[in-house]
């Protein structure tokens, strides 16, 4: 009884209480510091080079963006204005716009879009669709950048090619969710056509142009308005270079996604319709049907991979409304089609005439398996 009498006291003294409520202090204060929430860091924000677009951080309180409502009731068409204003017009009218793109400010975009828009000598057509673009895309509440990517008249236009190089570009600059490439005459009419990728497949939008009287008008078109995250383009190994001139391009892109993903992502044909803007075609590429072939026997061995070094940025500007770039694709363009015949005789001696015949009577209907995306 005296020893534990004798400990109670030795315990109990000032010296140790003291001791005691410092140890407790200093522990309160540690564990009240490795709970509290961390301090809000402002760099974590991914900010393109030029200070556009600033995506919103996963733990905002913002909520995720709807797009708005243009009109009572069902009816979601938009009304196509043809009326061609000035730059400086079109500038006034989208003031919000800053260096090619604008983003919400009051919710949360679940995708963030690059639309490239291979370009050459179609001033009327590119003021109406990129005043028609931004007004569709803001009331879908999209944050997305126009790349314009403008040929310079030396050589034959090569569409693909200059998509390829929106790519790279647009990249460059943002790690963009999502890449749509647009034909600069082709205008949205429902705004329930909602530009996005989807995870699945490739995304092709433009079933029903007025062109066509609002019909599909094959079922293996994915032509005119064409949607991949990056890693999807990069799977296809992009639209190849070899397609001077117009036509066949859309055509051999089918064939990759064909091969290397095997279905293509649409949105219903009600919401698919498109304006087509009058245009004077470029020269039709009378080697077309050839290279596809070519391009399924190399095994699309070549497109982005093999871009590096095959053009020269002239210029690159960032405007109001849109990113300008000029590229420079030399004379390179004149020599494929003195080299077209000889190498599909070298890959498949004796052989070629009877694939591109078959080509020419299966390819269009050849459909890739479809989703409602």
């Amino acid at each position: 009884m005296l020893k534990q009498l004798v400990y109670r006291r030795t315990f109990c003294t000032p010296g140790t209480i003291k001791a005691a409520v410092i140890t407790w202090f200093v522990t309160s204060i540690f564990v009240i510091l490795l709970n509290a929430p961390a301090e809000k860091d402002s760099s974590t924000d991914v900010v393109t080079q030029e200070l556009i677009f600033v995506e919103a951080k996963k733990d905002s309180h913002k909520a995720w963006c709807k797009p708005k409502t243009l009109y009572t009731g069902t009816r979601t068409s938009i009304q196509i204005n043809l009326e061609e204003k000035s730059w400086t017009t079109l500038d006034e009218i989208h003031s919000d716009v800053e260096n090619g793109g604008w983003s919400p400010h009051s919710c949360k975009s679940r995708q963030r879009i690059a639309i490239v828009i291979p370009y050459r000598d179609r001033e009327r057509n590119l003021k109406l669709m990129l005043d028609h673009m931004h007004k569709f895309l803001k009331h879908q509440q999209a944050a997305y950048g126009i790349y314009i990517i403008e040929q310079v008249a030396n050589t034959k236009f090569n569409k693909a090619m200059l998509m390829n190089i929106g790519f790279v570009e647009a990249t460059r600059d943002s790690n963009w969710d999502c890449i749509i490439f647009h034909d600069v005459d082709l205008l949205p009419e429902n705004i329930d056509n909602i530009y996005k990728c989807s995870d699945r497949a490739p995304r092709h939008f433009s079933l029903r142009p007025s062109q066509y009287r609002y019909r599909l008008p094959y079922k293996g078109l994915v032509g005119g308005v064409l949607a991949f995250t990056r890693q999807q383009f990069k799977t296809v190994n992009g639209f190849s270079n070899m397609f001077w001139e117009w036509g066949h391009e859309d055509d051999d892109m089918k064939n990759r996604i064909l091969d290397k993903i095997g279905m293509i992502a649409r949105p219903s044909l009600e919401v698919s319709k498109y304006k087509s803007l009058e245009h004077t075609k470029a020269g039709r590429n009378q080697y077309g049907k050839h290279l596809v072939v070519l391009s399924k026997a190399r095994g699309f061995s070549e497109g982005l991979n093999t871009l590096q070094n095959s053009y020269r940025v002239m210029s690159r500007e960032k405007r109001k409304l849109f990113t300008r770039v000029v590229i420079d694709l030399g004379d390179v363009g004149n020599a494929y089609a003195n080299r077209i015949i000889e190498e599909l005789d070298t890959l498949m001696p004796g052989a070629w005439q009877s694939l591109v015949y078959n080509f020419a009577k299966n390819n269009k209907n050849n459909a890739l398996q479809e989703v409602v995306d």
